[in-house]
């Protein structure tokens, strides 16, 4: 259950720092958003040097995900989408004619 003053819980850096934050803006024990996380992967929370981090509107998401067993897209983890791919296209080579032979 998300904290019915969810929206009072979100610091105005934008992101959930400390099990803290992320346990008092869901309303949930440290044991049971960890329990969630190890069945969850995909759940955004993530830890960061030692410290775990969330995204609060991705919680309250999840949360409600939860509630109505909307799981799926939680069960593998999240990953960072690739960089764009920036290669350098080689230049063609300029086309040069046969040497004919002068005999």
């Amino acid at each position: 259950m998300v904290n019915k003053n969810a929206q009072e819980t979100i610091p105005a850096r934008g992101f959930l720092s400390g099990m803290k934050e992320i346990t008092d803006h869901v309303g949930y024990s440290d044991a049971t958003v960890l329990k969630h996380k190890r069945a969850y992967p995909g759940m955004p929370i993530n830890q960061a040097g030692g410290i775990w981090v969330g995204d609060p509107e991705g919680l309250s998401q999840f949360y409600r995900d939860l509630a109505a067993g909307k799981t799926e897209r939680y069960l593998e983890p999240q990953t960072a989408p690739a960089p764009p791919v920036t290669a350098a296209v080689p230049e063609p080579e300029p086309q040069t004619a046969p040497a004919e032979n002068a005999e």
